[in-house]
C-alpha cells in the first residue's frame, strides 16, 4: 500500500464520523503533520456520503454548517452541500 492509499483510507474513515471539526481532529490523532493537509482535501470525497446519510435535515445542515467557508479553496463547502443534496435525492426517489 502507498502512503497516498494510506492517506485515502484515513481519510475515509475520518469522514464516516459525519462532522468536519471530527474527522478533521481524528486525522491530526491519527496521521503525520504532513500528511493531515493531503487527508483534509481528500474530506471532500468522503463527507459528503457521510452528511447524506444523517437522519434529518436539521442534522445534515448542522454538519454543512460545520465546514469552514476559508478551508482554503473556494469550493469545498458548496461542493459538499452539492453533493450531500445529490446524494439524499437519488436515495429518497
Amino acid at each position: 500500500m502507498t502512503q497516498f492509499e494510506a492517506v485515502r483510507i484515513e481519510a475515509q474513515r475520518a469522514a464516516s464520523l459525519g462532522q468536519y471539526p471530527d474527522a478533521v481532529r481524528w486525522l491530526e490523532d491519527h496521521l503525520p503533520a504532513e500528511h493531515v493537509a493531503l487527508a483534509t482535501a481528500n474530506l471532500i470525497y468522503f463527507l459528503p456520503r457521510a452528511i447524506a446519510r444523517m437522519e434529518t435535515k436539521k442534522e445534515r445542515r448542522a454538519a454543512i454548517d460545520q465546514i469552514p467557508n476559508d478551508h482554503g479553496n473556494s469550493f469545498f463547502k458548496a461542493y459538499i452541500k452539492f453533493q450531500v443534496i445529490r446524494l439524499f435525492r437519488s436515495r429518497s426517489s
